[in-house]
């Protein structure tokens, strides 16, 4: 397992025209099993998800993102096909429906640096739906 800085860039517009944008840094890890990669980072205040954690999976061209703790959720994107999930959150449990547009990334897995950008559209139990953007840039964490 190696220590990782990622930076994270997301930009979220919902279909009312509302656009929020969080950049965020933060310390993460990097492994790698069974022919996929994994990153993992504890989510910030920052997020609106204080307390979760992040398990991003990557294998060939998709990216599966798990969140855990008070809200929880599993959001695959896949450029060749929509998936729905459930969205656990205190409030409730949500269908939720990402329709992956875009992924993009070129990682460097040995050296644990490159990027990972991503757009899809979210749509959260017909009462929500927002296009988001994300960038993920990673580098090796030199604070070991």
């Amino acid at each position: 397992m190696k220590n990782i800085t990622l930076e994270i860039i997301a930009e979220i517009t919902q279909d009312t025209g509302e656009r929020q944008v969080i950049d965020m840094t933060t310390e993460g890890s990097w492994y790698e099993k069974n022919g996929a990669y994994y990153m993992t980072y504890d989510e910030s205040e920052m997020s609106g998800m204080a307390g979760s954690r992040t398990l991003l999976k990557i294998k060939d061209q998709v990216i599966t993102m798990n969140r855990l703790g008070q809200s929880h959720s599993k959001m695959v994107f896949d450029i060749n096909q929509a998936h729905n999930s459930i969205y656990h959150t205190p409030y409730g449990d949500f269908d939720m429906k990402i329709i992956t547009k875009k992924i993009d990334m070129a990682i460097d897995f040995q050296a644990s640096e490159g990027y990972l950008d991503l757009e899809y559209e979210m749509i959260l139990e017909a009462m929500s739906q927002s296009v988001n953007k994300m960038t993920i840039k990673v580098r090796p964490s030199y604070d070991d």
